[in-house]
């Protein structure tokens, strides 16, 4: 009997103590919440929420809030933004708050003013859901989030929708220049994020203003960026990491767009107006339609077409399913995106 009650005894402490350190792991993370809420107000962003629910005992910890709405200051630059979330939650197993899973519900709008001007874009989506790791210290390690069966309605495009839209990042590194040095590799690499970013079957209701159709069957991109995500908070931290000399390493990208297909990699970064600045290797595939866009941006007549596509049919090459490609330098400056020497179309400023 004696060994029975002991037995129940220390069966009761460990209970009563796991129960303890749950809602001790649970207080902490609303701590942090709070704490990092505080941090994006000094970032000139004001988050509003109705109260957290917290859930999930014993084997996780869950926190879920509803009405979630995010502003950012109106600033010199007379830039604002604005999100809102129905419903957005956090789980973490109490055991290891350094790996988190994260999810939303409900039609989130996203709106944002430059110069009076406003652009605002909803998302529905079936499902949305990701995952993050973070240091020992708070900072993050990665971050991945996947939208499937997305429907998506713009002031600029109209409405759409998209079968799945997915972001992987990471923390890593890359070399600096280490000639004259035998410094270990450590010493010598600098910190870097790596980006990966695919959209897949974005179907657009109104594709008047659209150059290749209505459909983008494949927009992937694998990007390597110098700095850390601290560098791309907001548009001060994102001029200070261009003017030090900020580049994003493309190191993949791959665009299928109606019958176009375009592939390549190269450089990237923002002029002093912070238009997209950029030199790129590349494969075209289709290109009679980009043709058919600069023929109508440049008012050239049939004539003047046919000869062109001539042209470019002489000096293009044919892969082993027989379709004609191209390879040709793509560049972004001045304000316009260049194949070649020709000007296909304009582009807008990063903010």
């Amino acid at each position: 009997m004696r060994a029975i009650t002991i037995t129940l005894t220390t069966f009761a402490f460990l209970i009563g103590g796991y129960i303890f350190w749950w809602n001790t792991v649970a207080d902490a993370a609303l701590k942090q919440v709070e704490i990092w809420k505080k941090e994006q107000t000094e970032n000139g962003y004001i988050i509003f929420h109705k109260p957290i629910i917290t859930s999930g005992f014993p084997y996780r910890v869950k926190l879920e809030a509803q009405s979630l709405k995010v502003t950012k200051l109106q600033g010199d630059d007379s830039d604002e933004f604005e999100t809102t979330i129905p419903d957005i939650w956090v789980i973490a197993q109490p055991w290891k708050p350094s790996h988190i899973v994260f999810g939303s519900s409900g039609t989130s709008e996203h709106t944002w003013i430059k110069n009076s001007v406003r652009d605002t874009v909803s998302i529905l989506p079936g499902t949305a859901l990701g995952s993050a790791t973070f240091t020992s210290n708070g900072e993050l390690k990665s971050l991945a989030i996947d939208i499937n069966n997305a429907e998506i309605k713009s002031d600029a495009y109209g409405p759409a929708s998209a079968k799945r839209l997915q972001l992987h990042s990471r923390v890593t590194s890359m070399p600096k220049i280490s000639e004259g040095t035998d410094a270990p590799t450590s010493k010598i690499d600098t910190p870097a994020w790596q980006i990966a970013i695919r959209a897949d079957t974005i179907k657009f209701e109104n594709s008047a203003n659209l150059p290749l159709g209505d459909t983008i069957t494949k927009a992937a991109f694998s990007i390597l960026i110098e700095g850390h995500f601290s560098d791309f908070k907001n548009t001060d931290a994102i001029t200070k990491w261009r003017d030090n000399g900020g580049i994003l390493d493309v190191q993949d990208m791959n665009l299928v767009w109606g019958k176009t297909e375009l592939s390549g990699k190269g450089t990237l970064t923002l002029d002093q107006q912070n238009y997209p600045l950029g030199a790129f290797s590349s494969k075209i595939t289709g290109f009679n339609e980009l043709l058919a866009l600069l023929g109508k941006s440049k008012n050239m007549d049939k004539q003047s077409l046919r000869t062109a596509a001539m042209a470019l049919n002489l000096i293009s090459k044919e892969d082993e399913n027989g379709s004609r490609y191209l390879e040709i330098p793509v560049s972004l400056q001045d304000r316009a995106v260049f194949a070649g020497p020709f000007k296909l179309l304009g582009t807008t400023p990063l903010f």
